[in-house]
């Protein structure tokens, strides 16, 4: 298990009421991860329904930023 998925499913059980793309963006919130490792796991742990799959790939793009700035 990586580092975003162990910190995912501790903030899950924290937290079961918030969706799985809140989590997954409060994981990676400024943490620099790569755009690579934000794309693998992001489609391993957030929910299909939470998002629209043909946005995915500005939402990588998206998510990358907040994974460098929080404030993005």
């Amino acid at each position: 298990m990586d580092r975003i998925e162990a910190s995912f499913n501790k903030l899950e059980k924290k937290h079961p009421e918030w969706s799985t793309y809140t989590i997954f963006s409060e994981v990676i919130s400024g943490k620099n991860f790569s755009a690579l490792n934000i794309s693998r796991n992001f489609k391993k742990l957030v929910d299909k329904d939470d998002y629209d799959r043909r946005e995915m790939q500005n939402i990588i793009k998206y998510l990358r930023c907040v994974s460098v700035n929080p404030y993005a």
